[in-house]
């Protein structure tokens, strides 16, 4: 099952959230082997614009424990903050993202089980950083809009909507 929901509360506000819920059931007969449950993956975000071109963004994504076929993979968590600021007509943005800044190490565990033997994996990542971003528009990104117009003789005639070189042409 996945769903996919964003919703903008109000022209400045949105949440977004992506979730996946599964089942499986694993099988081998080689090994004689089986196992089968459930997982959750979701991810959640928050952006909110402030004034002066401000703007803030959360984001959380975590999942929980998956069976695989001789054992299962515990769940994880990550989340991250940005503050950023656009100059130059939205040409140039510079933010300050916060990567998993209330957690320091991101754990990933896994249990394998065999009729002759047992292992048990314990993983331990650091992923607690800060980062300085820079995006940079370049060129021109304005794209003229066309738009169709029927005369009276039933013929597609096409229009720029940027230029009015047309309209002044008519009043002549």
């Amino acid at each position: 099952l996945n769903i996919y929901f964003r919703w903008t509360i109000t022209p400045k506000t949105s949440i977004m959230l992506s979730s996946t819920t599964s089942y499986a059931d694993l099988r081998s007969e080689v090994i004689n082997a089986h196992n089968s449950g459930w997982s959750e993956r979701a991810m959640v975000q928050f952006s909110q614009e402030f004034p002066k071109n401000f703007r803030f963004s959360a984001f959380y994504m975590g999942n929980t424990s998956a069976p695989t076929l001789q054992g299962n993979s515990t769940g994880m968590t990550m989340h991250s903050m940005t503050l950023s600021k656009s100059f130059n007509n939205n040409k140039v943005t510079l933010g300050l993202q916060a990567m998993n800044p209330f957690k320091s190490n991101i754990e990933i565990n896994s249990k394998t089980i065999a009729e002759d033997f047992t292992t048990e994996s314990n993983i331990s990542i650091g992923m607690r950083s800060i980062a300085l971003q820079c995006n940079i528009q370049l060129g021109n990104t304005n794209k003229r809009r066309q738009s169709r117009q029927h005369d009276d003789d039933g013929v597609m005639e096409r229009q720029s909507e940027v230029s009015s070189t047309t309209s002044q042409a008519q009043t002549m």
